[in-house]
């Protein structure tokens, strides 16, 4: 700190010192009043791992924030046209593509929650938004969304999809977008994890 300090200049340094508790603060200025000559190399090894710490560190952190801004953002448009968006992006700039599709998730992405994460997503998501969200849904991701459910909302759910009216694909689609929306922000609460569970054939059945 005194060496990096020492080389800063003095405006800036007198603003650092006074954010410092005072015994660290009287510390570092003795060793500034101190200092012996420091070697060219010892200096080229500090500049590099500040550069190293400071700009290169920094700088993924903030591509990280950006891609992950950009999925809150593509996870909130219709399924086309995200698929439209990532199928730019893969020809365009692949890494950033891969990077977001692993920061996605879809309805379709229900089917690999682990059992436990399913049972509470859906604990809290309205039987009738289940109903319409598993029209003309696959057979295998209507059985997971199903056995997530309890008995009594699986026989209510099971039923209206035998004999129920229609639903409009506008109606379906919200349906699916409030339940993960629901999945996302529970997980940004720590609540569940949206990471792909291990499939075998106790979820798809």
């Amino acid at each position: 700190m005194a060496l990096i300090l020492s080389k800063v200049k003095p405006a800036c340094a007198a603003k650092v010192m006074a954010q410092l508790p005072a015994p660290l603060r009287n510390g570092v200025m003795r060793r500034m009043l101190t200092f012996k000559p420091i070697v060219e190399t010892t200096m080229k090894m500090v500049e590099q791992t500040i550069h190293e710490d400071f700009m290169i560190n920094l700088a993924r952190n903030a591509a990280a924030d950006t891609h992950s801004r950009m999925a809150d953002i593509i996870n909130k448009m219709e399924r086309q046209s995200m698929e439209e968006v990532l199928d730019n992006l893969t020809q365009s700039r692949p890494k950033s593509a891969e990077i977001l599709k692993s920061l996605l998730f879809t309805f379709d992405d229900i089917i690999h929650l682990t059992p436990r994460a399913r049972t509470t997503l859906f604990d809290q998501i309205p039987h009738e938004k289940v109903l319409l969200a598993l029209k003309g849904t696959s057979a295998p991701l209507r059985n997971v969304v199903l056995t997530a459910l309890t008995a009594r909302v699986r026989r209510l759910v099971e039923h209206e999809l035998e004999g129920g009216e229609p639903a409009t694909q506008r109606d379906v689609l919200e349906a699916r977008r409030f339940i993960t929306d629901q999945a996302l922000e529970m997980a940004a609460r720590g609540e569940i994890e949206l990471s792909p569970a291990d499939m075998d054939e106790t979820y798809i059945r």
